[in-house]
């Protein structure tokens, strides 16, 4: 639980400041500001499964442990982005790609999380109601 709180919680501290610094750092409108922020919610959508089959194969812990690891990456790409700001559009793709890895990694920490918490046993099948 303190490990999916922790992701979480890493997860939403640049939400606040990412459309700011989008808008008034880079100048971007409304539409880019969307995209960008946009980005991470697709990545989540379309990493879920694997991030199942993943938690499934190898166990819940090392799902999160693997979610963890791409959130702090995804904070060296958001600090990447910083090295950017005099290249506006570079700046917001590095961004993008930061959301997209954190997209990715918030599907690894919750699936692997309830995976953890929920484990299946070789030896038993679910029975059918």
């Amino acid at each position: 639980m303190a490990a999916v709180f922790a992701g979480f919680l890493l997860i939403g501290l640049a939400l606040p400041v990412l459309p700011l610094h989008l808008h008034q750092q880079l100048g971007f409108g409304p539409f880019a500001v969307g995209l960008v922020t946009g980005s991470q919610f697709v990545a989540s959508m379309l990493s879920r499964i694997g991030a199942g089959n993943y938690a499934d194969g190898r166990g819940g812990k090392r799902a999160v442990i693997v979610g963890l690891i791409a959130a702090a990456l995804a904070g060296f790409i958001y600090l990447g982005s910083l090295a950017l700001l005099d290249r506006p559009v570079a700046s917001a793709s590095a961004l993008f790609a930061g959301r997209a890895v954190l997209g990715a990694s918030e599907s690894f920490i919750i699936t692997g999380g309830v995976a953890w918490a929920f484990p299946l046993r070789a030896d038993r099948t679910p029975e059918r109601s």
